[in-house]
């Protein structure tokens, strides 16, 4: 497909030959270049989603449960640290939690 590619653009024989073999040779090295862009990109999401965490306002909280909207969670201490215990009503298993973020603020356990 590459090869019919080349030749439609008009690229001589011998120079798609050797195109061909520089990318066979170099097939991994040019994989963990695609793969290295695609972490970038995640890094950099993940950077952008921390800063908008940072301008969040955060609020402690011994319950919360969205005025009856949500599930109700309760701040407990779990091996000395502070978190919230909360039921998941997808998968109907208690979890522990370190913080409940909303889209303006994110509430802490005491």
């Amino acid at each position: 497909m590459f090869e019919k590619l080349l030749k439609q653009k008009g690229v001589s024989k011998e120079h798609i030959l050797q195109l061909s073999d520089v990318l066979d040779n170099n097939y991994n090295a040019i994989l963990s270049l695609c793969n290295g862009e695609q972490q970038q990109q995640q890094e950099q999401e993940n950077d952008e989603d921390k800063d908008k965490r940072k301008h969040k306002r955060r609020y402690g909280t011994y319950k919360y449960s969205a005025k009856g909207n949500e599930t109700l969670s309760e701040a407990i201490l779990l091996a000395g640290q502070p978190a919230f215990i909360v039921y998941g009503n997808e998968d109907c298993k208690i979890k522990a939690v370190q913080h409940l973020e909303e889209a303006t603020r994110i509430l802490k356990p005491p």
